[in-house]
Formats: C-alpha cells, sequence, structure tokens
C-alpha cells in the first residue's frame, strides 16, 4: 500500500510508466488526472526493456514516445476526486497532473 500526496499545478505528477502490479487508485482528497494507456505493442524498438517496469530507473518514456513511437492509444483520460477509485492494470503506461489543489491519494496493488 502507498500514499501519494501531490503538490498543485503539476503538469507531470508521474511521468508516464508502467508497473509489474496491479494497481488501485483511491483518491482521498483534491483532484488527479490520469491518462492510461493501451501496452505498447512494438517491443522490438527496445527488446531488453520490461514491459512491466517502463519509464523507471533509465528508461526514459513521454507520452509522445507512447503514442508515436510505441503505438499506444489513450484508453482513459479522467479526473479522479474525493472518493473516486480507479484501476489499471499491470503492464499499462500511465501518467498523472494535478491541477490548483493539492492531491492526496492512496494504492492498493495485487
Amino acid at each position: 500500500c502507498n500514499l501519494y500526496v501531490t503538490a498543485a499545478n503539476m503538469r507531470t505528477s508521474a511521468p508516464p510508466h508502467t508497473d509489474r502490479q496491479d494497481v488501485c487508485v483511491v483518491q482521498s482528497q483534491g483532484r488527479k488526472r490520469w491518462r492510461v494507456y493501451s501496452p505498447p505493442r512494438d517491443q522490438q524498438r527496445k527488446p531488453t526493456a520490461d514491459v512491466f517496469a517502463r519509464g523507471k530507473m533509465d528508461d526514459h518514456l513521454s507520452v509522445y514516445d507512447l503514442e508515436e513511437r510505441y503505438g499506444c492509444e489513450l484508453l482513459l483520460d479522467t479526473v479522479l476526486e474525493a472518493g473516486d477509485v480507479l484501476f489499471v492494470p499491470a503492464g499499462f503506461p500511465h501518467t498523472t497532473s494535478t491541477d490548483s489543489g493539492t492531491s492526496g491519494s492512496g494504492t492498493a496493488t495485487t
């Protein structure tokens, strides 16, 4: 279980990345924008990349890379508010941002 507090007006509060585990997000306060993409289709461009750890450590992954290089489709673009819940499956790239308020959220993994 992880807890996150994110400052207001963060254009990118979490850069695009994937996780090894399914993630269930519970927004506890404020608002946070989530964009979730389909998994990369073109593994040949980076055959040594771990599909469940993209965008982490030295593997930079931008929204441009997701959409243009790896053929990921934007599946969800939504703003979570206090009390909202979001499920992100393992291997699905996602990124977050905040608007004018501080955001608080918690995650549980499976």
